[in-house]
């Protein structure tokens, strides 16, 4: 073990972890640092590591373990804290990211976007453990000197349920036409759906840009909503800010 590792792990960690070598993962859009652990007779395991302060992966243990694959979920295996550095170990998803989708297989993507999408905003929220209103992201946002002013005056009325909060194409994967299960929880709390249809659809034309004036549409019409372009456009432009 210890193949491209940037830091020591605590000592809890290395011993559950003998046997396993350990690779980096590739992806660099997260704020995390994302390894992947393979064992000659063990799953895979895939271990996040971050150092920034925010306690974004004691949030994402919790969130797992709280929605208990109520949704298609990695299952949390261990969480701890060692200074300013956080450690969380989960079960592998397989399959494929939606976004690295054929372009054949991408209208199938887009139905399970949806309809997953669906699903999590109808779970059940009793005793969820996070919130995150608009009034908290705000202040949130100024504690870290980030300007809001590109919000304006105008806030939206709230809906909460519960969110995911960073509902893009890498973090749904998909295996064989289904969904596999959904990754990267750190964000997910009680919060208003705008907050994923925002963050869905923007991906949606990142990801799919050719086809986007035909997936969106089918997207919000699996989903079952007549879109307000106001409100996803504040939470477009809050999702901008949220680091």
């Amino acid at each position: 073990m210890g193949e491209g590792l940037s830091t020591r792990l605590p000592n809890e960690l290395a011993e559950r972890l003998t046997g396993y070598s350990l690779v980096k993962h590739p992806y660099d859009e997260s704020q995390a640092t994302i390894y992947v652990l393979t064992h000659q007779t063990e799953p895979r395991l895939y271990l996040k590591i971050r150092g920034d302060q925010t306690n974004r992966l004691s949030s994402e243990y919790r969130m797992l373990k709280w929605i208990n694959q109520r949704v298609p979920t990695p299952e949390p295996l261990y969480y701890t804290k060692e200074a300013s550095t956080e450690y969380l170990l989960t079960t592998e998803i397989k399959g494929t990211p939606t976004y690295q989708v054929e372009p054949s297989e991408r209208e199938t993507a887009v139905r399970i976007l949806a309809k997953t999408l669906r699903k999590i905003h109808s779970l059940d929220t009793v005793g969820c453990p996070v919130r995150h209103t608009v009034d908290d992201w705000i202040k949130a946002l100024r504690e870290k000197e980030i300007n809001v002013s590109p919000l304006g005056d105008w806030r939206p009325l709230e809906n909460l349920c519960f969110t995911h909060g960073d509902y893009c194409l890498p973090n749904i994967i998909v295996e064989n036409g289904v969904l596999s299960g959904v990754i990267d929880w750190d964000y997910a709390g009680l919060a208003d759906p705008y907050v994923d249809l925002a963050s869905c659809t923007w991906s949606l034309g990142y990801n799919y840009k050719e086809e986007a004036e035909t997936l969106i549409p089918l997207f919000l019409e699996t989903y079952g909503v007549d879109i307000d372009e106001a409100k996803l456009g504040f939470y477009r432009s809050l999702y901008d800010l949220i680091p």
